[in-house]
């Protein structure tokens, strides 16, 4: 009788001990997933830093050449104009 007992104890902790893995289990991988989110967001900012600072830089190089197009155009304008003076 002594073994029964013992075999009924044991068979009821085996569902209790499975419930506190799956618990255990389960904090793990949420804490995983949060260090992963954290990464992932610091990631995300140092991309759209450099994002930021390329269009920067694109927008420069731009504002320079429309204004070297916008010389050019003056100039043959001015071309133009002295043709037609002489």
């Amino acid at each position: 009788m002594d073994e029964a007992s013992s075999l009924i104890g044991l068979f009821a902790i085996i569902p209790i001990l499975f419930y506190l893995g799956l618990i255990v289990l389960s904090v793990y991988f949420i804490i995983k997933i949060i260090k992963f989110i954290n990464v992932k967001t610091r990631l995300d900012q140092e991309r759209n830093e450099k994002l930021d600072e390329l269009i920067k830089v694109i927008g420069k190089i731009r504002k320079i050449r429309i204004s070297h197009y916008n010389i050019k155009a003056l100039f043959v304008k001015i071309v133009v104009f002295k043709t037609k003076l002489f």
